[in-house]
C-alpha cells in the first residue's frame, strides 16, 4: 500500500514533517493514543494524520505495526484499519473546504482528516 502526500499538503505541513518525526495514519476506533474526542457510533470513517516527534513516542504507538510506503517515508497504520484503505491513496488538501482528505482510486475515503502534531 502506498500513500502519497500531495504538494498541497506538503506546502502546509512541510516544515513539520522532519526526518526524525514518526508518521502515522490513525483510524479513530477507540484505541488511538492521545485522542481526546468522544467515540460514538457512526457510519463515517475517521482518520488522523499524526506527526510524532521522537520524544513523544509512547508504548501505545506499538499498535501501528503495518507500514505504508510514501513519498515522505514510512507511515504506520493499525492492522485493523487496512479494510478501509486502498492500494494507492493520496492525502490531499481541498482549499475550497479547507480540509485534508484521504483519497483513493474509488474516490474520497475520509472527507476530513485531522492533522495532529505531538
Amino acid at each position: 500500500m502506498r500513500l502519497t502526500i500531495t504538494e498541497a499538503v506538503l506546502e502546509k505541513l512541510g516544515e513539520k514533517i522532519t526526518p526524525d518525526a514518526a508518521l502515522y495514519l490513525d483510524f479513530i476506533d477507540g484505541d488511538s493514543p492521545g485522542y481526546q474526542g468522544a467515540i460514538s457510533c457512526t457510519l463515517a470513517v475517521a482518520f488522523r494524520f499524526l506527526i510524532v516527534t521522537e520524544d513523544k513516542e509512547q508504548p501505545a504507538f506499538d499498535l501501528y505495526q503495518t507500514k505504508l510506503t510514501s513519498n515522505v517515508g514510512e507511515i504506520g497504520v493499525k492492522a485493523s484499519s487496512l479494510r478501509y484503505l486502498e492500494d494507492e491513496m493520496r492525502l490531499d488538501f481541498n482549499p475550497s473546504t479547507y480540509r485534508y482528505q484521504l483519497k483513493g482510486d474509488s474516490g474520497i475515503l475520509a472527507d476530513q482528516v485531522a492533522i495532529e502534531c505531538m
